[in-house]
């Protein structure tokens, strides 16, 4: 879920249409009228969120193709498109000073996980994880905050520092940078 300034809520879900899953982009307005607009979708990869002016990014994992959505109010317009191989998994993105980063495992056995920023690879780590969840949050001035493998880091300057680790199970992460 991602809230605006003005009370708009957006969320995203993945429904049964009869025809297999897809993903539905769902606007609940401050007036009571609830929207949904659909999206194609058939692997657990997809994340939704505003930028700090309140525009709204979705971006979806299918068939090997990770769309970039835009939404101008009324309709969800395909921005972006990057191939990716293999399985994709926690996917996490932020847009944040007219830029788009995202991070996610992808592979086939021995998945990564990757940061990309503009659609440009940034940073890669090892294939030797023991868990699944990821969360990534940008800061005012850039620096990415992200959590991988149960330990939270700091990436700027091309240096991932570790900031803290995480002594429970969480099954799922989500991080906030607050300037």
């Amino acid at each position: 879920l991602s809230i605006a300034s003005d009370g708009t809520i957006y969320g995203l879900v993945r429904v049964d249409a009869g025809a297999g899953s897809i993903a539905a982009m769902t606007r609940y307005a401050t007036d009571g009228t609830v929207s949904s607009y659909p999206v194609p979708y058939n692997t657990q990869a997809s994340s939704l969120v505003l930028d700090e002016n309140d525009n709204v990014s979705v971006f979806v994992h299918d068939n090997g193709v990770l769309n970039t959505y835009a939404f101008d109010g009324t309709t969800l317009t395909v921005t972006n498109s990057m191939k990716i191989a293999g399985n994709v998994r926690s996917l996490s993105c932020c847009c944040r000073n007219g830029a788009v980063y995202m991070m996610f495992k992808s592979g086939y056995t021995g998945m990564t996980g990757k940061i990309y920023k503009d659609y440009e690879l940034l940073y890669e780590t090892s294939a030797d994880y023991k868990y699944n969840e990821m969360a990534l949050d940008v800061s005012a001035d850039g620096d990415i905050f992200y959590c991988f493998d149960r330990k939270i880091f700091r990436y700027a300057e091309g240096n991932p520092v570790q900031i803290t680790s995480i002594d429970a199970a969480p099954s799922y992460f989500a991080l906030n940078y607050i300037n």
